[in-house]
């Protein structure tokens, strides 16, 4: 069956793993047989080693030398293999069904040896095979009673299933990495989890320089249209009447007659003026059509930036890309102090389960077996806690909040003030109409300021909620303040259950940020 297994998942470009509680019989039978196959075994005990062993009393006795060497050899991570002790209760049988639900939350397959009798306890196999219906997991019955006979139930069909987020990631990766990107690395070898990481963080980055810049424009040029398109509205009617006032004839004579000449031989008068006047008045009967063909081009820009953008998923590139190397970076430095089978994202985002988990595993099998806990706590110290967390959002702080200060004050003044210039043009229409009539000037700033100010507004809001400026503002204060705390914690942390809790809290808080910046980065189009 492991074989079958095996050569399906090797069919898709995957290997597969055993998730095991080793109790005697069938589990070991299943653990020996992966371990001869180079399969990886990844042991979930149902209570801590010495009470384990109790259970392996009268016939059963034989059996745990060969749970002992299995144990033992995870211990040390052979083959890739991992232990870890069931988080519950140690009354018995609950543990044991504790640990059947950690491995089921974690599997893909199940595989039950099961004569098919219901026992109703508490742990039983029966147990085990109808939550793995209930979770619609894909399993195998070997029925003993029956010369070993194999019944296929679930959904086989689709399996193995093709993982739309590993797909999704993969296929970016591939279109804007660099094949050096992907190469070996020194951190941890050729297909290391540091290499994997480098990866992704160069697709996200590179995939973020598309997306930003097309946003960034996009409403820069829809501003820049609406602001000639208000200049247009408001100044046509002033350079319509200066080019009349230009073409009048007293009007050209006052303008030559700075310009006559007079022909010293003939005594002809000549005036320079008509070809300038002329000039003039062409250039301010053209200037509102240039304009407008000029709002009509920047329009068409912004929309076909968008709609490139649009047609890329860009967006959704980026912010895949940026979330999956935060996840496989969190599983690199949490290596061997938390549990690879439970990566805290799934959580969160259940879609990204195997992803968090090809992740964690590779990334456990990277670190170093021999790691003391002095390293591993300054690692995670240094290469999380500090270099990844209060160094980086103490940078970013300041550039958040010059930046939503800025937008916020244009705002905040343009919208105040835009009021005060609509009375003005309001009073100048009811009350001084004739000044409005007389002098175009006024009555293009009347007519031109009160649709300016609220697009400034209005852009400057938008780019706020584009940008997520005001919650990174906030958040990173938050952040850098909590990760502090962290910090000042550290120096107390003198054993490797203690660094373990420390991790899984401080990763908690982490999430809490990447999570909420994934709900906005969806909501508002950043």
């Amino acid at each position: 069956m492991l074989n079958q297994l095996q050569e399906l998942a090797a069919a898709q470009g995957g290997r597969i793993e055993l998730l095991t509680g080793v109790a005697a019989g069938a589990d070991l039978e299943a653990a020996e047989a992966a371990r001869e196959l180079d399969i990886p075994v990844h042991i979930t005990l149902p209570l801590p080693e010495l009470m384990f062993h109790e259970d392996f009393g009268g016939d059963l006795a034989s059996d745990w030398p060969r749970a002992q060497r299995l144990i033992e050899g995870a211990k040390r991570g052979e083959g890739g293999s991992t232990l870890r002790i069931d988080g519950g209760g140690l009354a018995r049988p609950g543990c044991y069904h504790e640990t059947n639900l950690q491995l089921l939350l974690a599997a893909d397959v199940v595989i039950a040896v099961w004569n098919g009798e219901r026992t109703k306890k508490i742990g039983g196999t029966d147990e085990f095979v109808d939550a793995a219906a209930r979770l619609k997991r894909p399993h195998v019955i070997i029925d003993p009673a029956r010369d070993g006979k194999l019944e296929r139930r679930g959904n086989w069909a689709d399996w193995p299933q093709t993982d739309h987020v590993l797909t999704e990631v993969n296929r970016n990766v591939a279109a804007f990495t660099t094949p050096t990107a992907r190469g070996p690395d020194e951190r941890g070898g050729d297909g290391s989890a540091w290499q994997a990481f480098v990866a992704l963080d160069e697709a996200a980055k590179s995939s973020a320089g598309h997306f930003r810049r097309s946003l960034y424009w996009s409403v820069a040029l829809h501003f820049l249209a609406a602001l000639i398109a208000a200049c247009t509205a408001a100044f046509s009617p002033v350079m319509y009447h200066h080019a009349d006032t230009i073409d009048e004839p007293g009007s050209a004579n006052v303008v030559a007659t700075s310009r006559q000449h007079v022909d010293r031989e003939t005594g002809d008068v000549s005036s320079g003026h008509s070809g300038g006047s002329s000039f003039r008045v062409d250039v301010l009967h053209t200037l509102p059509k240039g304009l407008t063909l000029l709002e009509f081009l920047l329009v068409s820009v912004a929309l076909r930036l968008m709609w490139q953008s649009q047609r890329r998923h860009a967006q959704s590139i980026w912010r895949s890309m940026r979330f999956a190397a935060e996840v496989a970076h969190s599983q690199i430095m949490t290596a061997r102090l938390l549990d690879p089978l439970k990566p805290l994202i799934v959580r969160h985002e259940p879609r990204w389960r195997r992803f968090a988990l090809g992740m964690s595993l590779l990334a456990h099998r990277s670190v170093q077996s021999d790691s003391n806990f002095e390293q591993l706590k300054t690692k995670y110290l240094e290469g999380r806690i500090v270099n990844q967390g209060t160094d980086y959002f103490r940078r970013q702080l300041p550039h958040a909040e010059e930046y939503e200060q800025l937008l916020s004050r244009t705002s905040y003044w343009a919208a105040i003030t835009a009021p005060i210039f609509i009375g003005v043009a309001l009073f100048l229409k009811l009350f001084w109409s004739e000044l409005v009539e007389s002098d175009y000037l006024v009555a293009g700033l009347a007519a031109f300021l009160p649709v300016a100010l609220p697009l400034v507004a209005g852009a400057a809001t938008s780019m706020i909620v584009a940008t997520d400026v005001a919650r990174r503002a906030e958040r990173y204060r938050i952040m850098a303040e909590r990760l502090d705390h962290v910090v000042a914690l550290f120096p107390e942390v003198k054993t490797s259950g203690a660094l373990g809790r420390i991790a899984a809290e401080t990763e908690e808080i982490l999430l809490d940020e990447l999570i909420e910046w994934y709900a906005a980065a969806k909501s508002t189009g950043h």
